[in-house]
């Protein structure tokens, strides 16, 4: 028997001249990163929120505006151009707290281990969301950087995505509490370093 596609599917809302890269769902809505469509480089600089329910889209516009995660009753995001940690209301966006980061040229972040991982080029912060300070501070192995963080689905394992010279990308899985690394790294077979 063939599944029916989901209602998010079906009532897909236009959002003409905007690019939208990657986000979460919550029931019928949608938290995503986006940017206008101006030529070859496209800057994230709106978080959206798009109620398929209903229809209705929030925009909350940043200087640099990463992919968000759902933690702590609110919706987090990280402006890289600022330097801050930003979580705002998921019913309109509105601006609840931002929090100051170490200065990094890219972030990242997860909701795992019942805090916020942030990870940067230069290592990994487990942030406290009530307090915004960082809780702990975890190093990168020599020669990677960190590029993506993803939490498996129960919260248990908190996956970093690394980028390296040769020999390629590679993933490693962490603790999502104290960050010490469970497995890894893995590194990509098939991949290419862009440089």
């Amino acid at each position: 028997m063939a599944s029916r596609p989901s209602t998010a599917a079906q009532n897909l809302v236009a959002l003409p001249g905007l690019y939208v890269t990657c986000g979460v769902l919550n029931g019928s809505v949608l938290y995503a990163a986006a940017g206008p469509i101006s030529g070859p480089i496209i800057a994230m600089d709106t978080l959206l929120r798009v109620d398929d329910a209903t229809g209705q889209v929030d925009r909350l516009t940043r200087a640099a505006v990463g992919c968000p995660v759902l933690a702590d009753g609110g919706v987090w995001f990280a402006d890289a151009d600022a330097d801050v940690l930003v979580e705002a209301d998921p019913s309109n966006l509105t601006v609840w707290h931002s929090f100051a980061l170490p200065s990094a040229s890219q972030y990242a972040i997860a909701a795992a281990g019942g805090g916020l991982w942030v990870a940067s080029t230069q290592a990994l912060w487990r942030i406290d969301p009530a307090t915004g300070r960082c809780r702990l501070t975890v190093g990168l192995p020599a020669g990677l950087q960190s590029v993506s963080l993803l939490a498996s689905r129960d919260g248990a394992v908190l996956y970093v995505g690394l980028g390296a010279s040769p020999p390629g990308p590679a993933v490693e899985a962490r603790d999502p509490i104290d960050g010490h690394l469970l497995a890894g790294p893995a590194y990509l077979p098939g991949t290419a370093t862009v440089r």
